[in-house]
């Protein structure tokens, strides 16, 4: 196991080949992604989400334990939500760590760095192969010019500019590609060193969330129960049974809406950078209207308890006035 210092002379090795500097160039290039999706593309989120759903339908359809379908069914949700809060968000999941689950950014940024590994291989493939047919090129035009003369003068005339041509964008591809590896590594040893605190951070967050929001977990496998899409709001407002139920989703909510109130501070150097609630996928003025219509059910409730001794006992329950 790496040492802490060890961590840290590759983390500076990382940054004299560039780490920081390119991700300067990668969060602008982030910004100008969403903003190009948002002005040129705004049907792609709805298409994604259909592309998702037949993904996982011809999934459901091969397989054969209902512990196989409950996997797909929860990795299509997953998949769900992280596309939509990276959309509303507008960072990507792999450069920022979300606060509420600091620990799955490893994840994220091991796959990366494999697809631009994966993107170097091929670089280096083309560029060797077109190097190769550069070198070639007189040979085969001599070869070639006493039987087929047009043919070798198509190769004395296009090869040479074509393969220059894919030595140059692929020289190109290369960099981008080194660099994004080089960014990710740099990330994954940052992360290294603060693993240990991260993971406790996150196991007091979820021990929070269940001592807070535990009676909500019911709720979410009635929807399940319904339906394999992702529950919406109303569905969860809808699958409560007790007043117990609602509270907690009011609370939850009332939650979200003091988070969306905080003002992320703006970070002084390129780093992995953190994503509160606060850049949660619901609004202040959703939350607010959701927390409404808890309230209503909430209400109706108590009013259907029965008489106002019983109405009194539901109040009291949910920290109302008796």
């Amino acid at each position: 196991m790496e040492t802490r210092e060890e961590l840290k002379k590759k983390i500076a090795l990382c940054d004299k080949l560039g780490a920081k500097r390119f991700q300067k160039v990668v969060l602008k290039a982030e910004e100008l992604k969403f903003r190009f999706l948002k002005d040129i593309f705004p049907s792609l989120p709805e298409r994604y989400e259909k592309q998702l759903k037949r993904k996982r339908d011809k999934e459901l359809s091969r397989a054969t334990t209902e512990e196989e379908r409950e996997k797909i069914i929860e990795n299509y949700h997953k998949l769900l939500l992280e596309w939509k809060k990276e959309l509303k968000r507008e960072k990507n999941r792999n450069y920022h760590m979300d606060e509420n689950a600091p620990t799955e950014i490893l994840q994220y940024l091991e796959w990366n760095k494999q697809v631009h590994k994966r993107g170097l291989i091929t670089n280096a493939a083309v560029i060797t192969g077109a190097a190769i047919l550069l070198g070639a090129e007189p040979m085969l035009a001599e070869v070639l010019i006493e039987q087929a003369p047009e043919i070798s003068a198509f190769i004395s005339t296009h090869l040479p500019p074509v393969a220059l041509s894919a030595i140059g964008l692929e020289s190109i591809g290369a960099f981008v590609n080194f660099q994004c590896m080089n960014l990710q590594n740099s990330h994954i040893y940052r992360f290294k060193i603060m693993k240990d605190r991260l993971e406790k951070k996150e196991q007091r967050r979820n021990d929070d969330l269940v001592s807070k929001y535990g009676a909500l977990a019911p709720v979410y496998r009635r929807c399940r129960e319904k339906s394999i899409e992702l529950p919406t709001i109303q569905d969860l407002i809808n699958s409560c049974e007790t007043p117990e139920e609602l509270q907690q989703l009011k609370q939850m909510v009332q939650s979200r809406i003091n988070a969306n109130k905080k003002v992320e501070p703006t970070p002084t150097q390129p780093k992995i950078e953190t994503s509160d609630e606060s850049q949660s996928s619901t609004s202040p003025q959703v939350s607010s209207c959701v927390e409404r219509k808890v309230n209503e059910e909430l209400e109706r409730m108590i009013q259907d308890s029965g008489t106002p001794e019983k109405q009194a006992g539901v109040q009291k329950s949910i920290g109302g006035k008796k």
